[in-house]
């Protein structure tokens, strides 16, 4: 739509002027201010950015059919050729004889302002890049006058800017720009209709020139140049031809003009040149290219896709393509779409004309006899001398498993231990369908109950490897092998195996102590706690209770005592197969009777034992018999007493105690108190009753009175039986009688 042409008239300059200034006075639009409220553009106008100082139309000059919207362009600019926003812009149609246009609509500046008066009339802001447009159409032939004025420029010969718009009945259509194959002819055609009917419109005149490119000529002249008319089908053809066959581009220009015609009476005829075209001839020699994809790995026995594309580079047809493949060594052809012929060892496909710019996949299956890597070679040839080749590579591999095993060395029966089995391939190619089975050992179990427990694996690649566990819980003493395999498709398989040794602990305990102990007397107990199983026992707790009958005194080594339990315990730890510990517990014997003293060893396994030692704790019975005696000497005639104490100093009471005292020679009995209302004198020999029971710590008294009869060393002899002792206790007190 834009032309560096201009044409401008000053007569007709000044006519349109006059007309436009009548047009606004009618109008009543003349003298727009900024800052003016107008109801159409729903605010006032702004001011321009800038003083503006020039504006210009594009295109200046345009031809189209009619019943078409064709947009100028007015373009304001300041002092400094700089763009000038909102700057207001009038837009005149020139209604001079036979003048044709409307106007359709002004474009719209950023404030969404638009203003169109009449169809010949319109405002409009030049938006931020200085420009407003303003779009117009027409029914029938003839010329539009447009005039864009931009009323604050101050200079009066630089307020306006002017367009010839020229409308025809009629369209035309220029060749498409296209591609050729060098060395053939190139056909032209343009076509002329009428825009309001589309019927054809012969006689009309197109000319043709060779202006660019490789030389070329028209075989119509054999000259750069042709003048042609159009048939009855408003349509006219050349042949464009090189002079010596090359790739490049050939430009040709195209005019179309409208032959002369006689005017009328309401509008001045309209011909001379209608348009101006330019057709480009890209002469294209074929060219092709091969992509090809190989598989990147093919596993050995397996079926590997090829894949080839076949691309026409250039735009032009290449003739009888090609496409051969010479089979790598050792591979073995399978099927391909589309399908091959076979020569020798080499596919063929014929792919017939491959048009410009278009592909052709082949896709093809091969399979492999033997591992390595291998080179796939894809030629391909038009008989227009177009070649192209393409290599890939692809390795057909090999897969090789290998598994190893890995047990616990010792485990102790109940354990729950871990086995892990690695599947390595170390070869050359995936391995499909794989599985590892670990078979349970003897002497143990898996949870699931199975006897083999079987791990699916799928695809493992070259040179990975994958691990698994397998947890068994042991059952029993003993040695036991745990085997392993890994199998794959193709039937790979291997197998590992290792040993596991079982063992048990076990724990014992012994205690002995004194099996008799008298009251307040210290009783040592020990303990041996030995392991005689074949693995240690570890979390070895012993704990002691002591009866009641036994105040705690002190262990070896040192326990910890609980006061409120009575309890010895040690952390003994880890007890070592074969190994004995020894503890030493003392207590003081505090009560009679049968005192058993009850020890237990625990593990953190849950292995436990008791041991028990007795005691039998006893009182002893310990008498002292006292004999004192008050006065002494006696005078004969006079009395003195006896004082007879017993005291049970042992921890025993004293049972049937018997008192019996006897008088010396010279003593007469006179009276005796004592522990019992009863007793029985016999001549000189005084008989208490029988006591029946002395406890510890307490005390008899006795007493007995005498008178001295007869001069002389008297002895008061005094004897104490009781059932604890084995022969009676006797003390003589020594008595001077005197005259």
């Amino acid at each position: 739509m834009r032309s560096a042409q201009t044409s401008r008239n000053s007569g007709v300059v000044h006519l349109l002027l006059f007309l436009a200034g009548i047009m606004m006075g009618a109008g009543g639009c003349a003298g727009l201010q900024y800052g003016e409220q107008v109801s159409k553009y729903g605010r006032p106008l702004s001011k321009p950015a800038s003083p503006p100082a020039t504006v210009t139309v594009e295109p200046a000059l345009h031809t189209a059919p009619i019943k078409t919207q064709q947009t100028f362009t007015a373009l304001v600019k300041d002092a400094k050729d700089q763009p000038v926003s909102n700057a207001l812009v009038e837009w005149i149609l020139a209604r001079s004889t036979g003048a044709v246009g409307d106007i359709v609509e002004v474009g719209q500046d950023p404030l969404m302002r638009e203003l169109k008066m009449t169809n010949t009339f319109a405002i409009s802001g030049a938006d931020r890049n200085g420009e407003a447009t303003i779009t117009i159409t027409s029914v029938r032939e003839g010329t539009t006058h447009l005039i864009a004025v931009v009323p604050t420029i101050k200079e009066k010969s630089k307020k306006s800017a002017f367009a010839l718009m020229k409308w025809l009945d009629a369209q035309w259509e220029f060749p498409p720009d296209g591609a050729q194959k060098v060395g053939t002819a190139r056909t032209l055609t343009t076509t002329v209709v009428k825009a309001s009917t589309g019927e054809p419109l012969p006689k009309y005149q197109v000319k043709w020139n060779v202006t660019s490119g490789p030389p070329a000529y028209f075989e119509e002249t054999e000259q750069t140049e042709v003048l042609t008319e159009t048939d009855e089908n408003g349509a006219v053809s050349v042949t464009l031809v090189q002079r010596n066959p090359q790739a490049g581009e050939t430009t040709v220009d195209v005019l179309v003009v409208k032959p002369e015609q006689p005017g009328t009476e309401c509008c001045p005829p309209v011909s001379g040149v209608l348009a101006r075209g330019t057709t480009t001839v890209q002469w294209d020699a074929p060219s092709i290219a091969l992509d090809q994809q190989c598989p990147p790995s093919i596993l050995l026995g397996d079926t590997g896709r090829f894949n080839i594309v076949v691309r026409n580079t250039s735009k032009v047809d290449a003739s009888k393509v090609i496409v051969q493949n010479p089979l790598p060594a050792g591979f073995k052809y399978i099927r391909s779409d589309p399908p091959a012929t076979m020569k020798g060892q080499t596919l063929i496909w014929n792919l017939g004309d491959l048009p410009g710019g278009s592909t052709q996949s082949i896709s093809f299956a091969l399979k492999p006899a033997r591992s390595g890597t291998f080179t796939n070679e894809a030629q391909a040839r038009s008989e227009d001398g177009a070649q192209a080749q393409s290599i890939c590579s692809v390795l057909v591999g090999e897969p090789v498993l290998s598994i190893t095993k890995r047990c616990p060395n010792k485990g102790i029966v109940g354990d729950t231990l871990t086995f892990t089995v690695t599947a390595l391939n170390t070869g050359t190619g995936e391995a499909r369908g794989v599985q590892i089975t670990d078979t349970v050992p003897a002497g143990m179990h898996h949870s699931s109950g199975q006897p083999e427990i079987a791990r699916p694996i799928g695809i493992l690649e070259a040179g990975a490897s994958v691990s698994e566990t397998f947890v068994f819980v042991a059952d029993e003493l003993g040695t036991f092998t745990n085997t392993a395999k890994v199998v794959a498709d193709n039937d790979l398989l291997d197998q590992a195996a290792c040993d596991t040794v079982i063992e048990q602990p076990s724990i014992a305990i012994q205690k002995s102590g004194p099996p008799n102990r008298f009251l307040g007397t210290t009783a040592t107990y020990t303990i041996e706690v030995s392991n005689p199983g074949s693995a240690s026992a570890t979390g070895v707790v012993v704990n002691d209770t002591l009866p009641a009958g036994i105040r705690y005194e002190g262990s070896t080594p040192e326990g910890t005592y609980n006061s409120t339990t009575k309890g010895i315990t040690w952390n003994l730890g880890s007890v070592d197969p074969g190994e004995s510990r020894t503890l030493l517990v003392s207590g003081r014997a505090v009560s009679e009777g049968r005192h058993c003293n009850v020890v237990t060893v625990r593990t953190e396994r849950g292995l436990r034992e008791n041991a028990e030692a007795c005691t039998v704790v006893k009182g002893l019975t310990a008498l002292l018999l006292e004999v004192a005696d008050s006065p002494d000497p006696v005078e004969i005639g006079t009395t003195t007493t006896y004082t007879i104490e017993i005291t049970n100093q042992g921890t025993a009471a004293a049972t049937q105690l018997k008192v019996t005292a006897t008088l010396g020679e010279g003593m007469k009995y006179e009276s005796s108190t004592g522990s019992t209302g009863r007793l029985v004198v016999l001549g000189r020999q005084v008989n208490f009753d029988p006591i029946a029971s002395l406890p510890p710590k307490e005390k008899l008294t006795y007493t007995v009175t005498i008178r001295a009869v007869q001069p002389g060393d008297a002895r008061f002899r005094v004897e104490m039986n009781a059932d604890q002792l084995t022969s009676p206790v006797i003390e003589e007190e020594s008595t001077f009688l005197y005259k």
